[in-house]
């Protein structure tokens, strides 16, 4: 603090010191005596002097030490480049110099941000940074090191050698460029020191890196860039050093490091060239997210950026962040001129001005996305983001903040554009280079007319790209006058798609009378242009709905959910070139003069419905796809499940007065259409509804039954979970039950019995911590009332016992959720069998949400067997099992007998202890399974098959399958996924959907069988190792320090174990269609991140 007071003083600030030289002379000698950290705060005013400065005090340590940085002032820190031989931050020059600049001599010094140039020394003496006797724990970060044209390839950049008795130092995020050496670590005479060189980026040097000496612990060189140099890497003896998760050049590259990668310099640094040199790293290139973390010794680069918070981290001195998200730009359509909504001194914004809040009264449900908002006596303007609730809402958020606060102010809500023309007319033409995406919301105001060319936006990607949609709550129901009407008034007006990459959904576009090139409803004259999810039809039967030519540039299109009634002609497809067709996939067509026609050598059709009018499917040469449906004598495009069906039979109403074209129950199309390769692009059909796994419904609805889910909790729990006195209520209606002190634990929830006095009711979902809704209503409007929640089971026994029968009759879906009270174990198998069941009635046994396995054993819910049988036996049609872990089974952890279309995923299948005896995984055709799916399950610990499949054709995809060494034992284990039929290939089962399999030999370690295996797509053959030395009743030991915590997320997250499969999975096969692909099976070790010698307090060595 200064002495004293001033008021209207003279100020002047100047520099504390001019030389770096200045600043270390000054510094105390004791620091620790003097409790300081002495920090020097460079400038960039021109570049520092070549005179030698030598750190050197008397008394230091981690906490008291020098520390020379740079100004985080804007321009002062390089950004990792050089231009014209000048750095972009404060630079010290050498100009020439033969000797070092720094003589870091004293231990725990920090130098970081700062630029050195022009250096010619090297050795002892000569290098810009050198450590010097007892310069230990020196840090060197983020700094750039490099050489004009005038002095190529000379001097060296850091040197710490312990003939100068330095080591123990660390050297991370440095660039070097134009260098003789770039870094060189010397340890020599059986030194106990050591050096961390990590994350550093190397061009155009003589040589890289130099580890050389003989000493007791090793150096560590990790996740570094070296290119262009003669030698990238010199390691003078490998078995004093640690190097691994490093870049190089082909043949440039030492042998030390399984996971080290090759690479070129112009692949990975922004620019190479010397007059405009940038060695920051490029986008998605090689090194990225190729490294290792070592958050155990720092987490930024050299810009100050956060590395990966876990996990992967880039090589080289850069981390990659991603390219930010664009900016989605929403403003709404409605035909509507006036304020949506007004009101006067109601209406105030947040401090940080995103959001506006009602005081009174409720935001109208016709007011949403994109609509403009002006507030205030001098009237701020924003834009809707969103609502905050869908109805009755009383706050919105805008897209972008407010520059002043309001309180109590007047508000009104207007549409941004009345008129599709004008939104599309201010369209930024590069959406690219602002990084937006522009968005236009239309509401249902009144038919929007228009006559639109929507092609303003002429450079797109797929991130940036036009969008024109319905508001969310504004949206049709899969049936006409539902929602947001185009209507082209019926002259030859059009909706014209002309920009690449835009997007057309949920409008209802009529009465377009217009036919042939340039007049359709929709004249598709751009590539990658999406349309789906919209409805279009005509009151008489004339115009075309979509027409789509190669020469207009419509290549690559997706055409998918839409609905087409009543017009001349609804699908055109001219398109020629069968490398870049379109897709017309999952659209309903009826009472179209002809439905779809295909006026071209290529082009994709599946899962279409064309049914009444006079011809449906037209000039089908060149078509592929399959899975449509026609009717009478008609030959829908493709060869593979095409049904033939009517109109009646299929729709819900098909009469010209009220037509309905979801699907009715039991239509012919429900369950018949094919997923494969579709679900990438879209897994909702034109009502948003989710489509079910594997096998779709044709057309543009996927059929759901209206059902009740009769959901139950089970857990050991007897006495209640909760329990409270007098506080408790219910609402009105009796469906909601809420605290007025105190709150539900975590523990409860889904399924769980309630008791509100002498009301009861089971839970459906939880709302925060203070209120259950229930799945049916109880007695309303009750309050002070006691209240205890109890699990309804305790066993799943008893759950299925009480719960399975007839479900298509009692048109239920019977869900079990389990709770995590205790082991659920059990004496006997679980047998789910007896039930009526259908794909929309079914058994499901899973867990609560938040009682859920993490992958991990011990982290959910566990069903022990000890060892009686098997744990899960299935033998009704469409059960779900999922989310649990089941452990010491007899035979199987899990099987699908008698049963059809049996789901098991999301599990953890293993042994806990005792005898690793029967199969994790069970689908076996001598009970009558068929079809099912298994997927996203941990299979581990087991003698004889991770997965038994010997039924009919199934869906084996994304399991991991993990074995063990063979224990002493007059048996040998089996393979890890064994299959004793040969059904299981790529051919597909009538309405099955597509499937890959791939043929292996295993080629474990010597002892282990070589039973061929059959691998199903994407699923994990891992190796047999040894078990960790740790039973049930000894916690797993854990090591917590920062070094072996980034090992451990290495080894969980980017592991590779000893044997990992090389072939890369190409597409998935079509239907009918056979694909098998020969893998090799290869050795590498396991990554992990690099240890310190000295583990930390408590630390079990890994």
């Amino acid at each position: 603090a200064l002495g004293s007071s001033e008021t209207n003083a003279t100020i002047n600030v100047y520099r504390r010191y001019n030389t770096i030289g200045d600043w270390e002379a000054a510094c105390p000698a004791d620091l620790v005596a003097a409790n300081k950290v002495w920090k020097g705060v460079c400038y960039r005013e021109g570049a520092f002097g070549s005179s030698v400065v030598d750190i050197d005090i008397t008394n230091s340590d981690a906490s008291h030490f020098m520390w020379l940085t740079v100004s985080s002032a804007p321009g002062q820190r390089h950004n990792g480049t050089v231009t014209a031989g000048v750095a972009s931050g404060a630079t010290v020059d050498l100009a020439g110099s033969a000797t070092g600049v720094l003589y870091i001599w004293q231990p725990y010094t920090v130098v970081e941000w700062l630029a050195f140039r022009n250096g010619t020394g090297s050795g002892g003496s000569g290098s810009a940074i050198n450590g010097w006797t007892d310069g230990d724990y020196v840090t060197v970060r983020n700094c750039l090191f490099y050489n004009n044209s005038s002095y190529n390839r000379q001097g060296e950049g850091i040197l710490f050698h312990s003939g100068n008795t330095t080591g123990n130092s660390y050297i991370y995020n440095n660039i070097f460029y134009n260098k003789r050496y770039a870094v060189e670590s010397q340890v020599y005479g059986g030194s106990t020191k050591r050096n961390w060189i990590f994350n550093n980026s190397i061009f155009k040097c003589d040589t890289g890196i130099i580890v050389d000496g003989t000493h007791v612990n090793d150096d560590t060189v990790y996740n570094n860039v070296s290119l262009g140099c003669t030698r990238n890497y010199y390691f003078g003896d490998v078995t004093d050093v640690v190097a691994n998760y490093n870049a190089g050049s082909s043949g440039n590259m030492p042998a030390e490091g399984a996971n080290n990668i090759v690479t070129v310099a112009n692949r990975v640094f922004t620019d190479t060239n010397y007059a405009s040199l940038d060695l920051r790293t490029r986008a998605n290139c090689d090194v990225h997210d190729a490294g290792v973390s070592l958050t155990g010794y720092f987490t930024k680069d050299f810009r100050d950026t956060i590395r990966a918070n876990y996990g992967t981290w880039d090589m080289g001195a850069m981390e990659v962040a991603a390219i930010s998200s664009p900016d989605t730009i929403s403003r709404s359509i409605g035909t509507r001129a006036t304020a949506v909504f007004a009101a006067a001194g109601v209406s105030s914004t947040s401090s940080t001005g995103d959001t506006i809040t009602l005081s009174s009264g409720t935001f109208p449900d016709s007011i949403g996305e994109g609509d403009s908002v002006r507030i205030g006596a001098t009237p701020q303007t924003g834009f809707v983001k969103s609502r905050v609730g869908a109805t009755g809402s009383t706050k919105i958020v805008l897209q972008s903040c407010l520059a002043a606060q309001e309180s109590a102010a007047n508000i009104n809500v207007y549409r941004r554009y009345n008129d599709i023309y004008d939104w599309e007319a201010v369209c930024p033409a590069n959406l690219v280079s602002v990084n937006k995406v522009w968005k236009g919301v239309c509401y249902n105001d009144g038919a929007i007319s228009t006559d639109v060319e929507l092609n303003n936006a002429t450079t797109t990607d797929a991130t940036h790209f036009m969008w024109l949609t319905a508001a969310a709550n504004q949206r049709h129901n899969g049936t006409k006058n539902t929602g947001v009407v185009v209507n082209l008034g019926g002259a030859a007006q059009v909706l014209r798609p002309n920009s690449p990459y835009l997007r057309i959904e949920w409008l209802i576009v009529k009465d377009g009378y217009g036919t042939g090139d340039g007049t359709s409803n929709m004249d598709v004259r751009a590539p990658y242009t999406t349309v789906k999810n919209c409805i279009f039809y005509n009151a008489v039967a004339t115009g075309w709905g979509i027409r789509t030519h190669e020469g207009n540039g419509a290549n690559y299109c997706n055409f998918y959910n839409n609905i087409f009634y009543n017009m001349a002609k609804a699908i055109h497809n001219e398109h020629g070139t069968a490398a870049t067709m379109d897709t017309f996939v999952n659209n309903t067509v009826y009472n179209c003069v002809t439905g779809i026609e295909n006026m071209s050598t290529s082009g994709y059709f599946k899962n279409n419905i064309v049914l009444g009018g006079t011809t449906r499917w037209a000039n089908g040469t060149g078509a592929t796809g399959g899975y449509n449906a026609g009717q009478g004598a008609d030959v829908p495009f493709g060869s593979t499940g095409n049904i033939l069906t009517t109109a009646t039979a299929t729709f819900t109403d098909s009469t010209a007065a009220g037509w309905n074209l979801h699907l009715k129950a039991g239509a012919s199309c429900i369950n018949a259409g094919d997923s494969a390769t579709l679900s990438a692009k879209f897994t909702r059909d034109i009502d948003d509804t989710i489509r079910q796994y594997g096998v779709w419904d044709i057309g543009a609805d996927e059929f759901t039954n209206i059902y009740d889910t009769v959901i139950r909790s089970i857990g050991t729990r007897t006495s209640a979970v909760y329990s409270g006195t007098g506080n408790a209520r219910t609402s009105a209606a009796g469906d909601t039950v809420a605290l007025t002190s105190g709150a539900f634990p975590d523990s409860c929830g889904e399924g769980d019995s309630v008791r509100v006095g002498a009301a009861t009711g089971f839970v459906k979902y939880k709302i925060g911590t203070t209120r259950f809704y229930l799945q049916s209503a109880t007695t309303g409007g009750l309050s002070g009332q006691d209240i205890s929640v109890y699990r309804r089971y305790n066993t799943v026994s008893a759950w299925l016992t009480a719960r399975q029968g007839n479900l298509v009759t009692r048109n239920t879906v019977e869900k079990g959720v389990c709770y995590k009270d205790g082991l659920l174990a059990i004496s006997s198998g679980i047998v789910i069998t007896g039930n009526t069941t259908d794909s929309a009635h079914f058994i499901w046994l899973t867990a609560a949400s938040n009682q859920r396995h993490t992958g991990i054993e011990g982290t959910g819910v566990r069903i022990n067997d000890n060892g009686a049988g098997t744990t899960i036996s299935i033998n009704s049609n469409y059960t779900i099992v999922e989310w649990l872990e089941v452990s010491n089974f007899g035979n199987a952890g899990i099987q699908a007998g008698a049963c059809t279309l049996s789901v098991i995923r999301n599990n953890i299948v293993h042994h806990w202890g005792g005898a690793e005896n029967g199969t994790g995984i069970s689908i076996h055709s001598g009970d009558g399974a068929n079809r099912a799916r298994c997927y996203n399950n941990i299979i581990y610990d087991f003698n004889a098959r991770g997965i038994l499949h010997s039924g009919a054709a199934s869906w084996i995809i994304n399991n991991t399958v993990y074995g063990k060494t063979l224990r002493a034992s007059a048996s040998a284990p089996g393979p890890a996924l064994m299959c004793t039929t040969t059904s299981l290939s790529a051919t597909t089962p009538a309405g099955s959907g597509a499937r890959r399999t791939e043929t292996t030999t295993w080629a474990g370690p010597a002892g282990e069988d070589t039973a061929p295996c059959l691998l199903t797509a994407r699923t994990t053959i891992r190796p047999r190792v040894t078990r960790p030395l740790w039973t049930p009743s000894t916690p797993r030991p854990t090591c917590t320090c920062a070094p072996h915590r980034a090992a451990s997320i290495q080894a969980r997250r980017r592991r590779c174990s000893r044997m990992t499969s090389t072939a890369t999975p190409g597409p998935w096969p079509g239907p009918g269609t056979s694909a098998r692909t020969s893998i090799r099976v290869t050795r590498r070790p396991i990554r992990r991140a690099p240890t310190s010698t000295t583990s930390a307090p408590g630390c079990i060595r890994m």
